[in-house]
Order: structure tokens, then C-alpha cells, then sequence
């Protein structure tokens, strides 16, 4: 875009990359970053560390030929074992039924503040410990 319209500049935060690792520069420069730092991003965010080697592995797989969205769909995005069984999850999807369940049950025009900070207290004890055990 940049390119084409003169009033269109790029700024970058400059990155730098040691033994797979990114420290972010704090400092913002013009021009456009060479490489998408997401996977990065997510890892220092606190997302697991199944997710971080997952994505990986189809950042590997996609630089390592071209993909089109057909063979993207026929491929497994992310196996995670769960609870004795094995549930097959996508990249951008999750499945949360109960938590979903679990929140359109809530009228929040008649629970009090305190009913809610319960409410949500349950709901964050529900997802730690459906994830602790995998």
C-alpha cells in the first residue's frame, strides 16, 4: 500500500533474534518486519506450550511448500489428548459448549455484583481444572 499511496508509510518495531528467541526493541522505525512474530507473540503472551510447538510445526510445513486452502482443511491442525480420550481440535476454533452453556444461562439484568464475581470465579475454577489434567 505503501507503494501505491504516497500518504501510506510503514512503521516496524525493531526486532532482535537470538538462538530462536525475539526481544522487542522498543523502538519503532520505518519500513515494513521481514517476518511475522505472532507465534513469538503467543508464547510470550502465556498461550500453552502445545499450542506454541503446534503452530510451529505448521509454520515449518507451510514455508516448507505451498498450501492452499483444500490440503489446509484435509490436514490435522491440533491433536490434543484430553481427559482419557483424544479430541481433535482446529487451529481456529475451540470448543467450549459448557462454558458457552454455562454463560448464556446468566441474566445479567437480574444478578447482583457479587452473584457475578461468584459466577465467574466458577467459571475460571471450570476451565483450570478441565485443563490441568492434560
Amino acid at each position: 500500500m505503501a507503494k501505491l499511496f504516497t500518504r501510506i508509510h510503514n512503521y516496524k518495531v525493531d526486532v532482535k533474534e537470538i538462538d530462536n528467541k525475539v526481544i522487542f526493541l522498543h523502538k519503532v522505525t520505518e519500513g515494513y518486519a521481514d517476518h511475522s512474530y505472532g507465534i513469538h507473540v503467543a508464547k510470550m503472551g502465556g498461550l500453552p506450550d502445545w499450542i506454541v510447538n503446534r503452530a510451529n510445526e505448521i509454520l515449518d510445513h507451510l514455508e516448507g511448500k505451498e498450501q492452499t486452502v483444500i490440503n489446509l482443511k484435509r490436514t490435522r491442525i491440533i491433536k490434543m489428548p484430553r481427559k482419557n480420550q483424544e479430541t481433535e481440535y482446529s487451529l481456529f476454533e475451540f470448543v467450549d459448549d459448557s462454558i458457552r452453556n454455562d454463560l448464556s444461562q446468566i441474566n445479567i439484568d437480574e444478578i447482583s455484583p457479587i452473584e457475578a464475581l461468584h459466577k465467574l470465579s466458577e467459571l475460571k475454577q471450570k476451565i483450570n481444572s478441565e485443563y490441568e489434567n492434560e
